[in-house]
């Protein structure tokens, strides 16, 4: 068994931490996660819109898109709701957690 000493352990100098909280940095992140919010919703109406259109076209037979681009379109328009939903549930989820928050 190997004989360990603490006088051997050199001591470490620890950076200094800055433990004041900048006040406005929660307010500040919280407008641009909602901005950021707000513009993946924006991404994803134009999204649909778009693919709307594009079955529209493909219905009246006016559509240059192959039928598996049309589908891998549906697809991710189905995808990007789905997540849109889970994020709003989640978001929900936080706001009825903070209103049964006791003071």
């Amino acid at each position: 068994m190997t004989n360990f000493s603490l006088a051997t352990v050199a001591p470490v100098a620890l950076p200094e931490l800055n433990v004041a909280p900048d006040l406005q940095s929660p307010r500040n992140s919280a407008v641009s996660g909602f901005s950021a919010v707000t513009d993946q919703l924006d991404k994803m109406a134009q999204t649909l819109s778009a693919n709307e259109a594009a079955t529209a076209d493909f219905a009246r037979g006016s559509s240059a898109i192959p039928t598996h681009e049309l589908m891998i379109r549906m697809e991710s328009a189905r995808l990007d709701l789905a997540l849109t939903l889970q994020v709003r549930n989640k978001l929900l989820e936080a706001v009825q957690e903070i209103y049964r928050t006791q003071i």
